[in-house]
């Protein structure tokens, strides 16, 4: 441990970062075949990051700038897809990342949109991601578009593409397309319980319905909430922005499913209810008044799990809608599913002190099939500091596996990375 972090002094001393992650990656591997605990390799490296070579990284920074355009379309013939991505600030390996989405969407005939900057204006950079999805949606449902694509595909800029590898039942991302003919949005659950999904990747079918579900997500960014928060402007510690709009539909479209109209009056700021004689078919064989308590205990319940206090929700007395769209207009699946074995947005990341949100970040209790392995689809670098982001993204990147390259991994085919 100590001859490793005497050599990577050297690099400190020339001003080189990514020198310092390259290798971090080879070290960690040759440390991790001697039992030597991941979480000491991991807090030594971070350590020494903060003390020698921090203040250097801001220079390092410019310089991946100069190499990643401002935006950039790479358009593939006959593409049914379009993969984008995007952001605001010049990270540790940024070039890379763009370059490994780029490639991607190249070997698998899609096309490519990156955008640096913010496409959501004055809106906090985490709503990027949903300006670029309506602004190309409209783009496909002009009439003046030729080309007919059949989805956009959103994947943040912590996301690397971990395989590439031709298989027998094609691109994965079409697979979750095929698996889901129904679904306008699709997007996978999150490792944390709280959390009812994840927008690090975000599937949208081209159709007037999602337009209309991306279009209900924009405009809650600025609603009157109870809570007094803005989810297009407050910090991370008070809302989770897009991700939390979009959650927070989801449940209310299971909840217009299960118990009929629920919104909000904006006029009284009163919740209202359907009556009871639009649930009848729910009540049949029960006292009516034990059947309202009933329902008003599980919106209550409901309510405060998720804290939603949107201002205006939907008035809509149907069962299977909601104003802008059906019940399944957006899905969540699972990150990785045990039956067809296809695996999507897995997390590689470990517990450890956030220096820059100054927050203890625990994650032991993420479930095994959330984690990242070898060999998976899409590796995801979220919930870290900036230096753990730049580690994960250097090992994940050191395992991209492609029909030209095996992967890049130990001897015995595993990576320790999950002791923390």
């Amino acid at each position: 441990m100590v001859a490793w972090l005497s050599a990577i002094a050297l690099f400190a001393a020339n001003d080189q970062p990514q020198m310092f992650f390259d290798h971090f990656v080879s070290m960690t591997r040759q440390l991790t075949r001697h039992n030597i605990d991941m979480g000491l390799v991991l807090h030594a490296a971070e350590n020494f990051y903060l003390t020698q070579i921090g203040n250097k990284s801001i220079s390092w920074n410019h310089t991946v700038r100069a190499h990643v355009p401002e935006s950039f379309f790479h358009s593939s013939p006959g593409a049914r897809i379009t993969i984008m991505s995007g952001t605001n600030r010049a990270t540790h390996f940024l070039d890379k990342i763009v370059r490994n989405q780029r490639d991607f969407a190249a070997s698998k005939g899609c096309n490519y949109w990156f955008h640096f900057g913010n496409m959501a204006g004055q809106y906090l950079p985490y709503w990027n991601k949903i300006a670029m999805l309506r602004h190309r949606l409209r783009e496909l449902q002009s009439p003046k578009e030729i080309q007919r694509e059949e989805a956009l595909v959103w994947i943040d800029d912590d996301m690397v593409f971990t395989n590439m590898k031709s298989t027998a039942d094609g691109n994965t991302i079409q697979r979750v397309l095929d698996m889901h003919p129904q679904a306008s949005v699709i997007v996978t659950r999150d490792a944390m319980s709280g959390a009812t999904l994840n927008t690090g990747i975000i599937i949208v079918r081209n159709s007037a319905e999602s337009l209309r579900v991306l279009d209900e997500v924009w405009r809650r960014a600025t609603a009157m909430r109870i809570d007094g928060v803005s989810l297009a402007y407050d910090e991370q510690s008070k809302c989770l922005h897009e991700q939390q709009a979009l959650q927070e539909m989801v449940f209310h479209a299971t909840s217009v499913a299960a118990w009929g109209s629920l919104h909000w009056d904006s006029e009284s700021k009163q919740k209202k209810k359907s009556s009871p004689q639009q649930h009848q078919h729910r009540t049949k064989g029960k006292n009516l008044a034990a059947a309202q308590k009933e329902e008003d205990t599980a919106i209550d319940d409901q309510e405060l799990m998720q804290s939603d206090a949107v201002s205006v929700l939907w008035d809509n007395t149907e069962s299977d809608s909601v104003a802008w769209g059906s019940k399944d207009a957006i899905i969540v699946i699972e990150q990785r599913d045990g039956a067809s074995g296809l695996n999507l947005n897995t997390f590689l990341r470990w517990s450890h002190f956030d220096w820059d949100r100054h927050v203890q970040q625990r994650y032991e209790s993420d479930p095994p099939s959330t984690r990242w392995k070898p060999g998976d689809f899409l590796g995801h670098c979220t919930g870290l500091s900036s230096v753990r982001r730049s580690m994960c993204i250097a090992l994940l990147l050191k395992h991209v596996r492609s029909d030209d390259a095996p992967i890049d991994s130990s001897k015995n085919g595993r990576v320790a990375v999950y002791r923390s």
